[in-house]
């Protein structure tokens, strides 16, 4: 409630609904990129206290016209597919009837699968979600991955025995300084690799990742492509999922298509890996908002 804040969000604040009230399956935020929206969930008895009564149920959100995706984040180019807007009409407690949109492409609830998670006990992956536009949907403008260009890899380095050894590897060639920290300027903006990042990924012991340490560097500073993609992270303990964008840098390598991965998360920890030839896994990853794409040379 600051002066950043959009006013149709602000007059959602404070607004309370019951869990299964279906305003939720617009209105969870994230409701656009910067959005800083969050909701806070309180049992029956505590909501009482705190004066926080519920408003009437309404109808099911619908989806009016299609508008392009809007508010790209800085240093996002391209067009975008439009996206449909869905529109919820609400009550609120003092008998006034208001209405809400989220933009293009947001109505979206990520913490849908809460309720399942809660039953099963069963802990969930992140999951992008599912409305966003792929590859497919940016017509002759993006290849199929199998025809994107292709780097010449690096040298495999040998294997580290334990985990400790593999992120001092992974750190030293980075060039990782004492101070476990270090600044990559990409084609899209600066990212921070950080020791947790490295301990990470060094804890595959199975993929041995260590191995392709050395292409870390130009995935991020040479990518053929950067996504921003929304997931929704499965919570702990049968709360719902949290919605996150994540920022993914790809890159192809001439060594029977190969692909790299560097994924930054909302909190700036990014974590690299490395995947053999698998066009489809590739082309699964390429979805949201297409932030970068590298030109034919």
């Amino acid at each position: 409630m600051d002066g950043a804040t959009r006013q149709a969000h602000a007059e959602l604040h404070g607004q309370a609904w019951r869990h299964d009230d279906p305003i939720w399956d617009a209105i969870y935020p994230p409701n656009g990129f910067n959005c800083r929206c969050r909701v806070q969930a309180l049992a029956e008895e505590e909501a009482e206290r705190r004066g926080a009564k519920p408003n009437p149920p309404g109808p099911r959100p619908r989806s009016a016209e299609s508008r392009p995706v809007a508010d790209m984040p800085e240093g996002a180019t391209g067009e975008l597919p439009a996206r449909p807007v869905k529109r919820v009409w609400w009550t609120d407690r003092d008998g006034a009837r208001r209405s809400f949109s989220p933009d293009a492409g947001w109505g979206y609830n990520p913490g849908a699968h809460g309720p399942e998670i809660a039953r099963t006990g069963a802990a969930r992956r992140a999951t992008p979600a599912p409305w966003q536009p792929t590859w497919r949907d940016y017509g002759e403008r993006l290849k199929h991955a199998k025809d994107l260009p292709r780097a010449k890899p690096p040298k495999l380095l040998d294997a580290a025995g334990a985990t400790a050894a593999a992120a001092a590897q992974i750190a030293g060639e980075l060039g990782m300084g004492e101070s476990g920290r270090l600044r990559i300027d990409t084609p899209f903006r600066p990212v921070e690799i950080r020791m947790r990042g490295v301990q990470h990924v060094a804890q595959d012991r199975q993929g041995r990742r260590e191995r392709r340490a050395n292409r870390i560097l130009p995935t991020l500073q040479d990518p053929d492509e950067v996504w921003l993609t929304l997931y929704a992270v499965a919570g702990e303990g049968g709360r719902p999922d949290r919605p996150e964008v994540r920022t993914h840098y790809l890159k192809v390598w001439d060594d029977g298509g190969s692909f790299s991965v560097a994924a930054e998360d909302h909190a700036g920890g990014l974590f690299w890996t490395w995947f053999p030839a698998d066009w489809g896994a590739l082309n699964a990853r390429r979805r949201g908002i297409l932030a970068y794409a590298k030109e034919d040379e």
